[in-house]
């Protein structure tokens, strides 16, 4: 009777057996795997929704600014000779040129503009104020000195491989000017600028990339330009 209650009694204090707990781990694995897996896959998601969303929005805001300065070129009249051409320089990466924005007083200047990659490739705008030339209505920009005013329109700009040249060049037939550092010549002979600003943080993969592309014509300089 005695042996009977203790066998009874260790029955029903008896644990789990061995398998048991092995199948319990293997159930708890797997499910620990896939809540890190969906924590994981959701985290980059969002990282990569939330780099897209700011590099669309910087390239649109540099995009425009960009376009507005263009667009606003103009040659710099010269006392009795030839004017200068728009662009007092013009290559794939960096632009500078004469440009008439902001017109809102009776007194109208124009400035010289910049507009370049850093090493860092950020995007930077650069401006210098018209300075009254030797003769009345004529004007001189201090380009080689400090600008007035530089701010960054862009980062993290890709190299040029990753979309193209930030800048290429047109003229009124539409014919793209050769890369590099544009002669006197042919800097007077641009008629539009094709802008591809292609926005990716380094060590990004391509699918945070965001690419904007602008062809603009500089009314200014009263080019009759073909459009293809």
């Amino acid at each position: 009777m005695l042996a009977r209650e203790v066998t009874a009694k260790r029955t029903e204090e008896s644990g789990i057996s061995l398998t048991e707990l092995i199948v319990a781990m293997l159930i708890f694995g797997i499910a620990s795997t896939m809540v890190i897996g969906f924590f994981i896959s959701t985290t980059k998601t969002m990282s990569l929704a939330q780099s897209l969303t700011t590099n669309t929005k910087q390239a649109s805001n540099a995009m425009n600014q960009t376009a507005r300065l263009i667009r606003a070129g103009t040659e710099n009249p010269v006392k009795g000779e030839t004017n200068d051409p728009a662009f007092l320089f013009a290559s794939t990466e960096t632009l500078t040129m004469y440009a008439y924005i902001n017109l809102q007083s009776s007194e109208q200047k124009p400035i010289a503009v910049q507009l370049s990659l850093n090493t860092k490739r950020q995007l930077i705008e650069k401006q210098w104020p018209a300075k009254p030339g030797d003769v009345a209505g004529y004007w001189t920009f201090d380009v080689g000195g400090p600008p007035a005013s530089t701010r960054i329109l862009a980062t993290s700009v890709a190299p040029t491989g990753s979309g193209g040249p930030l800048f290429s060049y047109l003229t009124a037939d539409g014919s793209v000017l050769p890369a590099g550092s544009l002669n006197k010549d042919q800097r007077r002979s641009v008629a539009a600028v094709k802008v591809t600003l292609t926005l990716q943080e380094e060590g990004a993969s391509d699918e945070h990339r965001v690419s904007l592309q602008n062809t603009v014509g500089i009314p200014n300089l009263g080019f009759h330009r073909v459009v293809s």
